[in-house]
């Protein structure tokens, strides 16, 4: 229900110590480290953290490209088991194990060289299913395809031209002597032709060809009929997908190892992680610094730690509070029940150290305005049912602990959901008869009891918008702004009761408005004299808080 208190801790050793310290900080994770070039920038040291990780991020790639491999071949799961994380329980001896024995480099080898055939059967394939395409449209060519081109004395092409000047094209050609044309197959808009002609006109042809804009083709690399080669082609694509399914086959025995590669995975990028924090420390010959954050509740822990080795009574340690110039980590702190709601903090941003946790609030006011949104009882009863149930599944309950936020949100909201349909009347749509009608309070489609309903949703949102000038109030005088938190937040406390009696009114209430009237007025200016309470020139506060009144009001 708030923001985890933090220390601020600087750490002064001598190399020689730093290893096993920064082990032993990183086996029990008490501190966040701080990049020292930040922290301290005015700070120099005289040398560059000394590691090389380049082998590291090699085998990561490696692992990782075997993980999203592996994966495609994975069994899929079932849709209620998938929205749970599936933690992988080892012993340390398994652990160790599985460290120890298992070569990456040899498993990435053969499987990448599988994997690297079945990418160029593909590419094969892909190559013959465009030669395929090209030739189709000359499937009754009765000539060889390595006797079209030019000899002594003739010359032999194929091409295209559009179907509507085809025959004034070839009336053209045939003008000429010694021209054969051969109307080889047509598609769309095209005609696909066959031409022979003798070299000695072959500058009056290439003219003709120009003026239809005729497109010539050639398939140099191709050999004997048309119709053979694309027997030919299928036949080896048929070949080929005979060897790609062959070759997964044995991709697909290669997912008995994923669970090993997540281990070792998440230990090298652990072990990567250790190395590049390094960097964040400041080096010198002789000595390190650290500088990090670490929670109240974590240094109990710090201190026996620290009395753990001998050699680490030569540290020098030094805790303090945060200063107004510090940005410290946000680490929020909430029961087990407002926990999921941290999703929705974390969507729009964490508050500042220094500011009030909001997550506390999320757990009433989103589920209650969920309900009244829905405002379904039968909807909320199935989600409470199914949601619920969960609970009672039993290879689902152990996992439960791990359970999506959002799933915990939703099953915690459709208890209000239910509540509202039962205040409203609405069971999926279902209208009850005149008997049960009368005994429903919030009936929105009733005359009189639909403007309950609208008494009902302002109020709550006077008492949301009441909580957040409250917290608001509280965040600003912690941090000493005393005056901001009475100018800024007080008037609008008074404004917004008085408002909405004075809006009850005109929904008919029952209302005095005497009382309310004068409170509105002496929030309202309030707010036109010292809302703007910093701004130097008078006239340009108050104008500036009527500003502010206005748009504050109608907002």
């Amino acid at each position: 229900m708030s923001v985890e208190k933090l220390k601020k801790v600087q750490v002064i050793g001598h190399n020689s110590q730093m290893e096993t310290f920064l082990e032993k900080l990183h086996r029990h994770d008490l501190i966040q480290i701080e990049d020292i070039k930040e922290t301290l920038p005015d700070l120099n040291f005289t040398l560059e953290a000394d590691h090389n990780d380049r082998g590291l991020e090699d085998i990561l790639k490696q692992i990782k490209f075997l993980i999203d491999l592996f994966e495609k071949y994975k069994e899929k799961s079932g849709f209620l088991t998938g929205m749970f994380n599936s933690r992988i329980e080892l012993t340390p001896s398994e652990f160790e194990e599985i460290i120890s024995n298992f070569n990456v480099a040899d498993i990435y080898a053969k499987y990448h060289e599988i994997y690297s055939k079945i990418n160029n059967l593909y590419i094969h394939n892909n190559n013959l299913l465009v030669t395929q395409e090209r030739l189709r449209q000359w499937t009754d060519l009765e000539i060889p395809l390595e006797n079209i081109g030019k000899t002594k004395f003739t010359t032999s092409v194929l091409g295209y031209v559009k179907s509507d000047i085809f025959y004034q094209f070839i009336e053209d050609l045939q003008s000429l002597s010694y021209v054969e044309a051969d109307r080889i197959s047509s598609e769309s808009s095209y005609f696909y032709v066959f031409l022979l002609y003798h070299n000695s006109i072959s500058s009056d042809v290439s003219g003709i060809f120009n003026q239809y804009d005729f497109r010539q083709v050639a398939f140099p690399e191709e050999r004997g009929l048309v119709r053979n080669r694309l027997i030919s082609i299928s036949e080896t694509i048929e070949l080929n997908n005979s060897k790609i399914n062959s070759l997964e086959e044995k991709l697909k025995c290669g997912v008995e190892f994923l669970s090993k590669l997540y281990v070792i995975y998440d230990f090298f990028k652990v072990k990567l992680q250790k190395l590049k924090g390094h960097e964040n420390l400041g080096l010198t010959e002789s000595t390190f610094t650290l500088t990090g954050w670490i929670p109240e509740k974590n240094l109990e822990s710090f201190s026996e730690l620290c009395n753990s080795d001998p050699d680490f009574r030569f540290l020098d340690i030094e805790l303090n509070d945060p200063t107004g110039d510090d940005s410290p980590p946000i680490l929020l702190k909430n029961p087990k029940i407002i926990k999921p709601f941290q999703m929705i903090t974390d969507l729009y941003g964490r508050p500042n150290y220094f500011e009030i946790d909001p997550t506390f609030f999320f757990l009433p006011f989103f589920t209650l305005f969920f309900g009244v949104c829905l405002t379904d009882g039968g909807y909320g009863l199935v989600m409470l049912i199914i949601l619920g149930s969960l609970f009672l599944i039993p290879g689902l309950r152990k996992k439960m602990k791990d359970a999506p936020a959002l799933l915990v949100i939703l099953f915690l909201s459709s208890i209000p959901t239910i509540i509202m349909g039962v205040l409203t009347g609405g069971f999926f749509g279902i209208q009850f008869p005149e008997h049960i009608k009368k005994y429903i309070l919030l009936d929105p489609l009733d005359p009189v009891k639909g403007i309950n309903f609208m008494k009902f949703t302002i109020f709550l949102g006077l008492i949301h918008l009441f909580i957040g000038f409250i917290t608001n109030f509280i965040k600003s005088w912690r941090q000493g702004n005393k005056k901001e938190a009475i100018h800024k937040n007080i008037p609008w406390m008074i404004i917004m009761p008085s408002l909405l009696l004075l809006v009850y009114k005109l929904l008919g209430a029952n209302v005095k408005i005497l009382i309310p009237g004068i409170t509105f007025l002496i929030g309202v200016m309030w707010v036109v004299l010292f809302d703007s309470y910093d701004h130097p020139v008078f006239i340009k506060r108050v104008m500036k808080g009527a500003y502010n009144a206005f748009f504050g009001i109608t907002g």
